[in-house]
């Protein structure tokens, strides 16, 4: 029928026709026409080594016997595709094409509607893509593996600072379970003091199973050590009653991956799963690329937790040196029989408070103490007692003083007050509380003694020697003057 058809074309139109079909006849896609009643017309070589036809065979039969896809069987559906590519336009489609030994090959149609003298016919170039969606299923795997991966990873930076092994393996079971929905995850540690693979955390399992893999045969330790990164079945390793419980519950396959950190081992996953079809290479290489995922991550994770540990140690190393400096400086500036300043801490550390009662625009004052006919005490009562006069002395002023004063002892019985922000009428109503205070106090073993003390407020561009021989000076009139009282000095 094509042939007459050809025959009844006008013959210019029909040698253009004859050199199209030549060159379609050499193409690697396979060619087909097609009447408006499904009628396969032409087909070219292609077409039939695809299909595994002859040329006759294919063109005594329909579209809808080689179509695999269901949904161009009915006619009705046939004649609606042919009314829905109209002539001159290119429609573009995938489907299925059964081979002649009954599978199904999947394919890509570009087809047309041509009129052909007064026929409809239709036109159709058909690619098989069978190896484009291998590649495309392959890509997609290989996403799927990474993206996993990449989960896992950004998990583990992501929470980096709180990340313990715990949280990554609990992260990890649940990304498995999304990946190998209705399979039982199971992580187990190796205790290299038990020589055993104890159960750590699993989901999915009912728990009568959770219970037979609390350990797993020690088999599973000597094959992981030996084969690094293979993965295994558990019927290779477990019992005939512990399979049989497992075939039962419909686990029909289960493998094990190791996980090995530093070269030690360190544990595996376990996937258990009810698709017979699970245990396959893709499945396998996914499953052991995780293992090596959280093998580099806890290696990570155990340095970090080390150099953590050894921080914190050089860290309280560096606090007990500095207690200890603090210590040391503290008692190079604390006289060691009082324990308040000393001559040095004062010198050091006056022109500080000098500056910063300038800055305020405040006033400052010295206060000199001598305790009165200190060498009698000494004398009548021994240097053992003159001790204990120093330190109840010290103490008594200590307790009398403003927190901001800096007490020190000058020298011998001398002690030194730094009153800030007291001007000299203040500072002389202060020594006089002072002097009093030790008047109305009882000592131990000597009873009452006095004191005298010198005031001197620092004037405008006074330098410290200048100021604290005006002090001693007051002090000097004042222990010239009888003793127990208070003197002023004259600037």
């Amino acid at each position: 029928m094509f042939n007459k058809l050809i025959k009844s074309y006008r013959l210019r139109k029909s040698r253009k026709l004859i050199i199209a079909m030549k060159s379609l006849e050499n193409i690697p896609d396979g060619v087909f026409w097609v009447d408006k009643n499904r009628q396969i017309m032409y087909v070219n070589s292609s077409a039939c080594k695809t299909l595994g036809y002859s040329k006759s065979d294919l063109m005594a039969m329909t579209v809808g016997e080689i179509d695999g896809s269901e949904e161009y069987k009915e006619i009705e559906n046939y004649k609606q595709l042919q009314n829905d590519i109209k002539e001159g336009e290119i429609t573009h489609f995938t489907t299925y094409h059964k081979h002649s030994d009954g599978h199904l090959i999947p394919v890509e149609i570009v087809s047309a509607s041509i009129e052909l003298g007064e026929q409809d016919m239709g036109l159709a170039i058909v690619r098989d893509i069978t190896e484009r969606i291998k590649l495309e299923n392959e890509i997609n795997n290989a996403y799927i593996h990474l993206s996993l991966l990449n989960q896992i990873y950004e998990f583990s930076e992501t929470n980096i600072e709180e990340l313990d092994i715990q949280s990554l393996l609990n992260q990890t079971i649940g990304l498995l379970q999304k990946e190998f929905k209705g399979s039982g995850i199971v992580f187990h540690l190796y205790n290299d003091c038990r020589n055993e693979l104890i159960l750590y955390d699993s989901i999915g399992l009912e728990k009568e199973i959770k219970s037979k893999l609390k350990t797993l045969p020690k088999e599973f330790i000597r094959k992981s050590n030996i084969d690094y990164s293979y993965s295994f079945n558990y019927n290779e390793f477990i019992t005939e009653e512990e399979l049989a419980l497992l075939i039962n519950s419909d686990y029909l396959n289960s493998t094990f991956s190791p996980i090995f950190v530093n070269k030690k081992f360190y544990g595996g996953i376990s996937i258990l799963n009810k698709d017979s079809q699970f245990i396959n290479v893709k499945n396998k290489e996914l499953v052991a690329s995780v293992c090596t995922q959280l093998s580099t991550i806890i290696k990570n994770l155990q340095l970090r937790i080390t150099l953590n540990d050894e921080l914190d140690k050089h860290k309280k190393t560096g606090e007990m040196l500095k207690e200890v400096n603090d210590e040391l400086e503290k008692s190079a500036y604390l006289d060691q029989l009082t324990n308040v300043w000393n001559r040095r801490y004062l010198l050091n550390n006056v022109n500080a408070q000098i500056d910063m009662i300038n800055s305020q625009q405040s006033k400052i004052a010295l206060l000199l103490l001598d305790i009165d006919y200190f060498k009698h005490i000494n004398d009548n009562f021994g240097h053992k007692v003159g001790d204990d006069v120093l330190i109840e002395f010290a103490n008594l002023i200590k307790n009398q003083i403003r927190s901001s004063d800096i007490l020190t002892r000058w020298g011998g019985e001398e002690f030194l007050v730094l009153a800030p922000h007291m001007n000299a009428h203040d500072a002389m109503q202060y020594a006089e509380r002072l002097r009093k205070s030790v008047a109305e106090h009882k000592f131990s073993i000597i009873g009452s003694m006095t004191v005298s003390i010198g005031v001197a407020e620092l004037v405008e561009f006074e330098s410290l020697d200048c100021w604290i021989n005006r002090v001693d000076s007051a002090l000097y009139i004042a222990k010239d003057s009888n003793r127990n009282k208070v003197v002023l000095s004259e600037v």
